[in-house]
């Protein structure tokens, strides 16, 4: 179940879905329907998910792994990752 608390939401106002981060998952809502419609494990704690201009790709900011996370929006599969090294 999705806990009450969650860290990251966004929804971007052209489409039929939402995304959202809490701790370490990603989730894409169907709006309409407020099923789920994909849930992605991720690495280490995640903070926000901003979904691109042009609708391509949902990016995930998981700090706990200083990395972002580049996913598909409406299945959550890995496009890449991009690490940051301080």
């Amino acid at each position: 179940m999705i806990e009450q608390n969650l860290r990251g939401r966004n929804h971007h106002p052209a489409s039929t879905c939402s995304w959202l981060v809490d701790p370490k998952e990603a989730f894409a809502l169907d709006l309409g329907t407020g099923k789920i419609l994909a849930r992605r494990d991720l690495s280490a704690e995640a903070y926000t998910a901003m979904l691109a201009p042009d609708e391509s790709v949902l990016y995930v900011t998981v700090w706990g792994a200083a990395k972002l996370a580049v996913l598909r929006p409406k299945t959550l599969e890995p496009v890449a990752e991009i690490s940051h090294e301080p």
